[in-house]
């Protein structure tokens, strides 16, 4: 629907020429719509201050539902004493939630009450299932929600394994409409004490971004659950950091009910913190033994806000800061689950080729291949230019045009999600568009280049900018950098870096600089990209001349003092072009002061890349005639290492004349005289 009007605007929409009662916003959805609003007539009346008018009524057309429900999955649990069971469309209540509309192979018995969901999955409770072992379920008589019902095809049948332990990751699960931030509402809540979770899959690390990636879900509580199972016998530490409330359990063995809370998280922290300073969420040290398994679990609270629970551990022998370390990857975990239900899937970029070369204007037609291991299936494919989400496919053909690319290199990967919730990503391609062209980075997210940084919260003026800055004394450290109170940066923090200075005080200005090599022959040609992902706003120079800026308006003036527009770093920004005029072969310093929203910010990020493009394409080396030679009269004369065949009559005076030629290969009769031949580039 268009409209315009000048606002305040008022919407009703109407059915048959009568009001839908709450229908008064722009638009009007209706889910699972029933058969019963075939042709009828839908209009809306806009008013405002003028008056009011009323659109033309349109007709709805609902085709009658011809399909059958299927099976789409069935699972066991971590209980031996489930099954879950989802169909393929909503199915009625009465005809799913009747026990003798299913059976089960290998003597397994059903209960007579069978919990019905949600409108597509019901949970049978059996009898004992032998770990490792298939069943099958069978379903009859399941009709669908259509008008006029379609019942499942007689007999229909899908088999389960029952769980095993498997390797590489942990169980998540949540409960969903939960309100408050401590951990004893979730405790409280009976689907909790009937083990009955809303949402459920695995995660590859001790970390519940592998399963909600961003900050979007609220009034939930969360378990991750299964096995520590360490590689080397040694004292350990563990360490816990929620938002908001988390608490940690570890069993002295494999037994989940010998498990006990080691570490307690009340309220949103941002950081694993050192043992020793009294703070309860990092455990007292625990001896571990290799190879042992040990029942762990981490529960939290999500009330608003951020959202994330991370659990990380660390050998007492280990002089890693605890600010930096990472959660323990799925390496060392285990859980109970199907086979191949924490193998990752497998995703490959089928085209464009890497090191594709396209006419300027063209699209970029990306194309990929996902499988998932075992009975699993591909629920979504991500395409990524850079780091940037730029397309999704639920259903193959997984395949995503990009078109009205400026002249430049391109990186595109792709990201497979399976239904168990694990993710793979594609190796990543570069495509030059409007002739070759090589991307070469300079430094990068993830590299080991060493950042100087100053959080001092004085004014330095605009020396440190300087490429000769005597910045020995600063810190340094790998980026990303700084303190994010939420962990939702693209790429993790590295460096963890206060927000207080040394004295305590928030300080609102980071200086952060470090150097890099420009190897190439001349700045000819070269363009330069930025990416970054900064919180919250930054200035950004090259040999101490300004380039970028990112939450000011250019040219607006600022101090060390001025605060800069609102951007958290869960987004890269980029790639921006930037002036080459200054970049020097040899050494150059990239430097960069990033500014706080307020006095009061509760993170601050600092991560940049910087990739060039098109001058290594050029050979560096001074060109080199490889061979010269008379053959049936014509003289032949190779070269390499680029660059254009010149020619005089004397080589001592005169002008040099192309012969157009910079292929590596000339050929001319040799009937021209005395000539004298060079490369020039």
């Amino acid at each position: 629907m268009g409209f315009d009007g000048t606002a305040p605007l008022t919407f009703q929409w109407k059915r048959n020429g009568v009001n839908i009662t709450d229908a008064t916003a722009p638009a009007y959805t209706i889910t699972n719509v029933p058969f019963s609003e075939n042709g009828k007539t839908f209009s809306i009346g806009i008013t405002n201050a003028a008056g009011g008018t009323n659109s033309l009524p349109a007709t709805l057309t609902v085709n009658a539902d011809i399909s059958k429900p299927t099976i789409v999955s069935v699972t066991g649990s971590a209980q031996y004493t489930n099954v879950t069971v989802v169909f393929s469309e909503p199915v009625t209540a009465a005809t799913a939630g009747t026990v003798g509309n299913y059976g089960l192979s290998g003597g397994l018995t059903i209960s007579p009450t069978v919990e019905v969901l949600s409108a597509t999955k019901v949970r049978l409770t059996t009898s004992a299932q032998t770990p490792g072992t298939t069943y099958t379920l069978t379903v009859n008589n399941v009709q669908d929600t259509a008008t006029l019902p379609n019942t499942i095809l007689a007999g229909s049948t899908k088999t389960f394994t029952a769980f095993l332990s498997q390797s590489g990751g942990l169980t998540i699960e949540t409960w969903l409409g939960i309100t408050g931030a401590t951990v004893q509402t979730l405790l409280d809540d009976p689907r909790y004490q009937a083990d009955a979770s809303d949402e459920s899959g695995f995660v590859d690390s001790f970390n519940t971004r592998g399963f909600y990636p961003d900050d979007t879900h609220e009034n939930y509580g969360g378990r991750m659950w299964g096995w520590l199972v360490p590689t080397e016998t040694a004292d350990y530490n563990l360490f816990l950091r929620s938002d908001d409330d988390g608490q940690l359990f570890l069993s002295t063995n494999a037994l989940p009910q010998d498990a006990v809370m080691i570490a307690e998280q009340t309220g949103g922290t941002r950081i694993f913190v050192e043992p020793g300073l009294g703070d309860p969420k990092t455990s007292e040290v625990i001896h571990l033994v290799a190879g042992q398994r040990y029942y762990v679990y981490a529960l939290w609270k999500e009330a608003g806000g951020n959202d994330y629970c991370q659990v990380a551990w660390r050998k007492t022998t280990d002089l890693t800061p605890a600010s930096s370390l990472q959660p323990i990857p799925g390496t060392f975990l285990q859980t109970l689950a199907e086979p191949n239900s924490l193998v990752l899937p497998t995703v490959t970029t089928t085209s464009p080729a890497n090191g594709s070369i396209l006419d300027s204007g063209a699209s970029v037609t990306i194309t990929a291949t996902a499988t998932a291991a075992g009975s699993k299936t591909i629920t979504k494919v991500e395409f990524f230019q850079s780091s940037n989400k730029i397309g999704e496919r639920t259903a193959p053909p997984y395949q995503l045009v990009v078109s009205n690319l400026a002249d430049n290199v391109y990186t595109f990967s792709v990201r497979a999600t399976d239904s168990s919730t694990l993710s793979t990503s594609s190796v990543p391609v570069n495509v030059s568009i409007g002739g070759p062209k090589q991307p070469v980075t300079l430094f990068t997210f993830t590299d080991s280049t060493q950042w100087s940084y100053n959080n001092s919260g004085d004014d330095l003026g605009t020396a440190w900018r300087a490429t000769n800055y005597n910045d020995s004394a600063w810190p340094k450290g790998l980026q990303p950098l700084g303190d994010n109170n939420d962990h939702s940066e693209v790429v993790p923090i590295r460096t963890f870096v206060s927000r207080n200075n040394p004295s305590g005080v928030h300080y609102t200005t980071l200086y952060v600089r470090a150097h890099f090599n420009f190897s190439g022959c001349n700045t000819t040609g070269v363009k330069l990209n930025l990416r970054h992902q900064i919180d919250d706003g930054a200035v950004f120079y090259l040999n101490g001349v300004e380039v970028n800026r990112f939450g000011l308006a250019a040219g607006d003036p600022f101090d060390f003092s001025t605060l800069f527009a609102d951007h958290e770093a869960s987004a890269i920004v980029g790639p921006i072009d930037i002036p080459i005029t200054n970049v020097v072969v040899g050494d150059n310093v990239f430097a960069a002061e990033i500014h706080q929203v307020s006095t009061s910010s509760s993170d601050i990020v600092f991560g940049a890349e910087v990739t060039t493009t098109t001058y290594s394409v050029v050979s560096c080396d001074p060109p080199n005639i490889t061979s010269r030679s008379i053959q049936g009269g014509v003289i032949t004369i190779q070269w390499i290492n680029g660059g254009t065949l010149e020619w005089k009559p004397n080589v001592n005076s005169g002008i040099w004349t192309t012969t157009g030629n910079s292929s590596g290969s000339f050929s001319e009769p040799a009937t021209n005289g005395v000539r004298f031949y060079r490369v020039s580039k």
